[in-house]
């Protein structure tokens, strides 16, 4: 493999110098305040206190804050209950407007400001979204992706057919996000009241003479409406399936505790009326939601995409059918609002029983959304201890009373204890428990202070190169004998779009760090490097890093894409960046392949002082070329207005290469010519056949040496 590198020292102090007679220094941007408080509080719910999170709104529906515990009145089953923990959770909200762009996150992933991110399920209802009503169920999640999510807001996306093409699990990526939700497709078919109507259609064109012999119509204006039990089969089987995935997504949130968890149901509703005792009979699934939401403290919002048109569609397909006395008693559109008012009921139901709203006969759910993201940013976390330490599975009822007058108050209306501990998984051969637990929840885990970089490079093994640095004074070390130590725990668990492990690479052997490393450690932190061979296709990364002496633990959920080198193009792997500074974080395991690359550790480090150099490096392959192609590169810097203050070409950057090879590139920027400040780093490949250049990019800070 060939390799360029580039020192841009030269052209970085000549552009700096033409620009700056007319450019003020660039400062990193301010930080935004939390509010009155920094995050959700650490204590662990459902096994021996209950937690919930309780929503106050004035009479305009605005979120109250400043209330304290003494604010409120809490009844378990009618009876008052103490607060043993309480805290206010105000998150920085800065909606967006109308054409904006859901934030892009950076290319590290981390643990440490998980409690002040919002938590989203988009649950897209598939099987009760007619084909022709898919627009407006992506419009709307589309709007509340580019509108409301902020940055460090994890959003998921699922469908209630479990198709696994249609689902995103839990990122910081809304590209991924976006792209989930431009696979939905409706999968509703018609309504009951007009398949009745086609039957008589085809009825009488069988048989004209059917009306003059007497027959019934299939309406009757005397006749009650059909009972629940003449349902169709594979319709109710379709209304239990989705509620069930509702239930399911409900239940995978247990394991994530002290945080609202919102759940947007995009739907028209299941038409089944919630009745007992009949044959087809949903009252129990919706139960099992009431229940799954309760223990997992999971509020679900319903928007209906059909708007203040209703049944609009369906009504159209009517009126395309013949109106005269052979078809038809004049009671049709009664059916149609019949069916619309089922499944308006079942939205309504699985809302304010978990403590939400539900949007329905509205053709703009702008308000509705609104809601959503102010509900999740400003809220309070109420928590007390399990009543009698009874754990008999039973749902018990909750009441919040807000003691000053003219508030409102919005909670879930119950929960229910689990009569058993969790059973035992099967646990990968050598793996211990703890580290099964973690691996096991479905978002970061804060703890432990991590950041992971991980990146596919165009070799047939040990492809993926994953870097994890945990913080400085996060490992403690513990006297033994006259000494001291520690000792790491490492996993990380590949999980494709389909939900399958691939098998478990324990990054290492469990770590021991001796005395010798102790003050190194302390004083930078700990870089670990891994290499594991993944087939293409997309992954999710769990990472969990856990001190063996009892001490913290954390847990990254990091994305990933291995391209398919046996298809033809330009392909270019993601930055790796190392830095003059970089060598200064001990490592318990290095890259040697990296380390002779970037002339140093790859690092996770996005903000380096301006006496450093930043070393940036990425893998290129023009898959399939028989013949060579030169393929352009451009390094561009570009400062926090967008300005470009390095432009450096470099032509031809294949030409020691046989066609259909990879080939390096790489970069030295020293940083003493930019002032503090945000930048971005951006790489261009061109070649011919390319309409557009295949570009990466790499925000970093800039900060000041130190005196």
């Amino acid at each position: 493999m060939s390799m360029v590198r580039a020192t841009c020292a030269a052209v970085l102090a000549a552009t700096i110098a033409a620009a700056a007679a007319g450019q003020a220094p660039q400062t990193p941007p301010a930080s935004v305040p939390a509010g009155p408080a920094q995050g959700p509080p650490v204590f662990k719910g459902g096994i021996d206190q209950v937690v919930i999170d309780v929503v106050v709104t004035d009479a305009d529906g605005r979120v109250v804050p400043g209330l304290t515990a003494a604010d409120f009145e809490l009844l378990d089953d009618g009876k008052p209950q103490p607060l043993a923990t309480f805290t206010e959770v105000a998150l920085p909200l800065a909606p967006r407007a109308a054409g904006g762009v859901a934030p892009r996150p950076g290319d590290v992933r981390t643990n440490r400001r998980v409690a002040e991110g919002r938590t989203y399920v988009l649950l897209l209802d598939d099987f009760f979204v007619l084909p022709g009503r898919t627009p407006a169920v992506k419009r709307v999640a589309h709007d509340f992706v580019d509108r409301y999510v902020q940055p460090g807001d994890l959003v998921a996306v699922v469908t209630t057919s479990g198709l696994a093409d249609g689902s995103q699990p839990f990122t910081e990526d809304m590209a991924l996000v976006k792209a989930a939700i431009d696979r939905f497709l409706g999968k509703k078919g018609k309504s009951s009241t007009v398949e009745k109507i086609e039957a008589a259609y085809r009825a009488r064109e069988q048989d004209p003479m059917r009306q003059r012999r007497g027959a019934t119509n299939t309406f009757n204006r005397d006749a009650a409406a059909p009972e629940v039990n003449s349902i169709d089969a594979e319709h109710f089987e379709r209304a239990r399936a989705a509620l069930r995935t509702v239930e399911g997504v409900a239940e995978s949130m247990s394991r994530v505790s002290g945080k609202r968890k919102a759940v947007i149901l995009v739907s028209e509703g299941v038409d089944v009326p919630i009745r007992a005792g009949d044959s087809a009979d949903l009252s129990q699934d919706v139960a099992a939601i009431m229940s799954a939401s309760a223990r997992a403290n999971v509020t679900i919002y319903a928007l209906d995409p059909r708007g203040l048109h209703g049944m609009g569609d369906e009504k159209m397909e009517i009126r395309a059918l013949p109106s005269d006395n052979t078809i038809g008693s004049g009671n049709e559109m009664a059916e149609l609002a019949r069916e619309q008012r089922v499944s308006a009921d079942m939205l309504r139901a699985l809302a304010d029983g978990t403590g939400g709203v539900a949007a329905i006969d509205t053709n703009s759910l702008d308000r509705a959304l609104d809601r959503i993201a102010a509900e999740s940013s400003h809220y309070y976390l109420a928590g007390y201890p399990l009543p009698d330490g009874k754990r008999d599975g039973r749902v018990r009822a909750i009441e919040v009373r807000v003691k000053r007058p003219g508030l409102h108050v919005s909670v879930r209306k119950g929960y229910a204890t689990s009569d058993r501990r969790d059973a035992k998984a099967d646990l990968p051969k050598g793996l211990r428990p703890e580290l099964d637990a973690l691996l096991k929840r479905p978002l970061p885990t804060e703890g432990l202070p991590l950041a992971v970089h991980a990146v596919a490079l165009p070799v047939a093994k040990d492809n993926v190169a994953v870097t994890i640095e945990i913080g400085s004074n996060a490992i403690g070390f513990a006297p033994k004998g006259d000494k001291v130590f520690n000792a790491l725990d490492v996993a990380i668990l590949p999980v494709d779009g389909l939900g399958k492990t691939h098998g478990l690479a324990q990054g290492h052997p469990q770590l021991t760090l001796s005395e010798a490393v102790a003050d190194a450690v302390l004083a930078h932190g700990l870089r670990l490097s891994h290499r594991l061979t993944l087939a293409p296709g997309d992954y999710q990364l769990r990472i969990v890093v856990r001190e063996a002496n009892g001490g913290a633990s954390g847990s990254v959920i990091c994305d990933l894409s291995v391209p398919d080198l046996g298809k033809p193009g330009l392909f270019m792997t993601p930055i790796l960046t190392s830095s003059s500074g970089a060598s200064a974080i001990p490592s318990a395991y290095t890259d040697e392949v990296l380390m002779r690359a970037l002339g140093g550790p790859a690092t996770t480090q996005r903000s380096f002082a301006s006496d450093e150099t930043l070393s940036a490096y990425a893998e290129l392959m023009d898959a399939g070329a028989k013949e060579s192609r030169d393929v352009d590169i451009l390094t561009i810097v570009r400062d926090a207005d967008g300005r470009d203050v390095v432009k450096s070409p470099q032509p031809k950057a294949n030409q020691s290469v046989a066609p259909g090879q990879s080939f390096a590139y790489a970069v030295d920027l020293p940083l003493k010519a930019l002032a503090p400040g945000r930048y971005t780093l951006r790489v261009e490949a061109r070649a011919s056949g390319l309409a557009e250049p295949l570009a990466r990019e790499l925000a970093f800070d800039v900060r000041s040496a130190s005196p």
